[in-house]
């Protein structure tokens, strides 16, 4: 990920998306927003926000807590007390 293209990318996000269009994503959930935000293409077909979108899909696919993990150690946990108290 290019550091300098994404912070590029960040401060003409506003210029680029105005208008309609903002109106549109603002009243999107994150994952549609960000979607959208995909899909805006320059006038050569190319995405205009190419490192924006990999950094929503790095940030996106994070878990929103650790919760699993703790559910699946405390299971590993409880198996193995059970097996060292036998």
């Amino acid at each position: 990920m290019d550091a300098n293209r994404l912070a590029q990318e960040w401060r003409t996000a506003p210029i680029e998306i105005e208008g309609s269009l903002r109106a549109r994503i603002l009243a999107m959930t994150i994952e549609e927003a960000w979607g959208e935000i995909d899909s805006l293409k320059n006038f050569m077909d190319q995405p205009i926000f190419p490192e924006l979108s990999k950094l929503a899909d790095i940030v996106l696919s994070l878990p929103d807590s650790n919760a699993e993990a703790e559910r699946i150690l405390s299971i590993v946990t409880d198996v193995k007390c059970k097996k060292i108290n036998r």
